[in-house]
């Protein structure tokens, strides 16, 4: 019986254990980058006028520099009310504010600390030559 017990908690642990690891497994540094390296392949795959190594490690950065905190609260988009994140959360015990912007709306106009990054804006520094900047906001 003491066996049994024993074989069924060393499971149940077990199973949690890699459960938390999986939980636990976003991380910025990978999933963006490999979103936006497959996006630039099937770029590079479908036209002439190919991606430099340069400008594609400016996307990748960009993607990266997206997940920073505060840009993170606005990628979410409710089409039934049209609205971001908004409500309320808690972060080690204490109750916060969310009110992210939608991803729409996000996208047309910034106001972040982190600087603006909208398809206007990215628009605006290609026509400026300020390539860089354009590129890490794709």
């Amino acid at each position: 019986m003491f066996f049994k017990k024993t074989k069924y908690l060393l499971f149940t642990l077990s199973f949690l254990l890699l459960f938390t690891a999986v939980v636990f497994s976003y991380d910025n540094l990978i999933t963006h980058p490999k979103l936006s390296r497959g996006a630039i392949e099937i770029y590079n795959n479908q036209t002439n006028n190919k991606l430099t190594s340069e400008q594609q490690e400016w996307i990748v950065d960009g993607s990266i520099a997206e997940d920073a905190d505060p840009r993170y609260l606005n990628h979410y988009y409710d089409p039934i009310t049209n609205k971001g994140l908004n409500g309320y959360d808690e972060l080690y015990g204490v109750t916060i504010r969310v009110n992210g912007k939608s991803a729409k709306q996000w996208a047309q106009q910034q106001d972040s600390i982190s600087g603006d990054y909208s398809a206007p804006t990215i628009v605006q520094n290609y026509k400026n030559n300020n390539f860089k900047r354009a590129y890490q906001g794709i």
